[in-house]
């Protein structure tokens, strides 16, 4: 299951090899979810984070997926929506990774404000789809840190600026995709 382009968000689909499942996303999902992180990751895009998690995919020492990588122009999801993902630092059964679609927001680490703005707005418009196509509430948004058991502050960008604030703007996003949809109706 793959989410489909939509709200502007430019989504690029390019998931891991099924061949890697067992490395990167071993068990069916039905998510609960939507777990925020930023990628701490100097000049990291969309894309290369991406590519980099599927190109390292054959090391399976280190457990590291997410299913959507997002940066100031693009979105590029690597996971399947109903496939687990490891980031939420919570272990193979812990509910962050078990139930939740991450997102990794690039561009934190970049000096470049606008930059990051700009991919944190995408972040945002992006979790609000995905609330919105489950059906879900802003109550089903959840940072890293919310479940690592090693107290990994993540988001760090988002949390440290204030958690609330992201918050309000994913609801913004959610309101107005919600009324687009009254409108269709």
């Amino acid at each position: 299951e793959v989410l489909e382009d939509c709200e502007g968000l430019n989504l690029t689909v390019s998931l891991v090899d099924k061949t890697h499942y067992k490395a990167r996303c071993p068990y069916v999902m039905k998510p609960e979810y939507v777990v925020i992180h930023n990628a701490a990751t100097p000049n990291g895009t969309a894309k290369s984070l991406c590519v980099c998690q599927n190109k390292t995919v054959n090391s399976e020492a280190e457990l590291k997926s997410w299913h959507f990588s997002v940066d100031e122009d693009s979105v590029w999801e690597s996971l399947p929506l109903n496939r687990n993902g490891f980031h939420a630092s919570d272990g193979a059964n812990g509910d962050g990774n078990r139930k939740g679609i991450a997102i990794e927001i690039a561009r934190d680490l970049d000096g470049e404000e606008q930059y990051y703005q700009s991919a944190e707005n995408r972040g945002a418009l992006l979790a609000a789809v995905l609330l919105n196509k489950y059906g879900w509430d802003t109550s089903h948004l959840k940072t890293h840190h919310d479940f690592a058991t090693d107290g990994k502050w993540c988001p760090h960008k988002i949390l440290d600026n204030g958690w609330d604030k992201f918050v309000a703007k994913v609801q913004s996003y959610l309101d107005e995709i919600q009324g687009k949809n009254i409108e269709k109706e």
